[in-house]
């Protein structure tokens, strides 16, 4: 797979960070730590239940790409929830290293159907609520 081909297979995906911990290294990445970020937390049983066909996992953060020791990228990397044996990924593996990303192929236009709260975040500090389904 060519980087372009690679891109667009990013590209025609919406990604979800499944444990805290992996959103908190985004937010602290060099790139993104001076910016402000909008954080949707969604119901992620939900979101499978109408998605699961076009639900992909990846063991790896797919989009870091700029390391030289970077674990190859390809047709591999994305596997169905049936296809992802999560077992053999859970040995030896604490629960938020088991899956890195799930995506959804086509992206997720009712993501509003699933949204529970959107926080902004500067850095790994949330500045304020925008909203929250708890107090609507």
């Amino acid at each position: 797979m060519t980087e372009y081909e690679w891109f667009d297979v990013l590209n025609g995906r919406v990604f979800f960070w499944l444990h805290p911990n992996r959103l908190s290294e985004l937010l602290q990445a060099k790139n993104y730590r001076h910016l402000e970020q909008d954080v949707i937390t969604v119901d992620t049983a939900k979101l499978v239940a109408r998605h699961r066909d076009a639900v992909r996992l990846s063991p790896i953060n797919s989009g870091a790409t700029l390391w030289p020791t970077s674990v190859e990228r390809g047709s591999h990397t994305f596997k169905s929830i049936d296809d992802y044996d999560y077992a053999e990924r859970r040995r030896g593996r604490s629960v938020q290293k088991a899956i890195a990303e799930l995506a959804v192929v086509g992206g997720v236009p009712d993501v509003v159907d699933f949204t529970l709260r959107v926080d902004r975040y500067l850095g790994p500090q949330r500045l304020h609520t925008i909203f929250d389904i708890a107090h609507c």
